[in-house]
């Protein structure tokens, strides 16, 4: 009984991992279609802020890192672009703030 038991405890803690997974992939899903819908667009828009080819790729990678953590916070799918641009611009200001004492 107690080899039961167990196996049915296993079980239990394998079926909560899969809805997390199945989860991720949609998330991953979501963010791949938006970052190909408005890639072009995201990097014209931090060159022209930066006018520097390499800080602008920095700050769009940072920018599509930032919205991987907060894709649930977008309600909206109508809103992506202007989203991205939103996080994309406050991580350029973010660069250049200045650290108070």
């Amino acid at each position: 009984m107690r080899r039961e038991r167990r196996r049915r405890g296993a079980d239990r803690k394998f079926l909560s991992v899969r809805p997390v997974i199945v989860d991720m992939e949609n998330r991953h899903l979501r963010l791949h279609a938006l970052v190909l819908s408005v890639s072009g667009d995201v990097y014209r828009y931090a060159f022209s802020l930066s006018r520097d080819r390499s800080f602008a790729q920095d700050l769009v990678q940072e920018t599509v890192l930032r919205a991987w953590r907060s894709l649930g916070s977008l309600k909206d799918e109508k809103a992506a672009k202007t989203w991205v641009f939103t996080i994309l611009r406050r991580g350029h200001a973010r660069c250049f703030e200045r650290v108070r004492p």
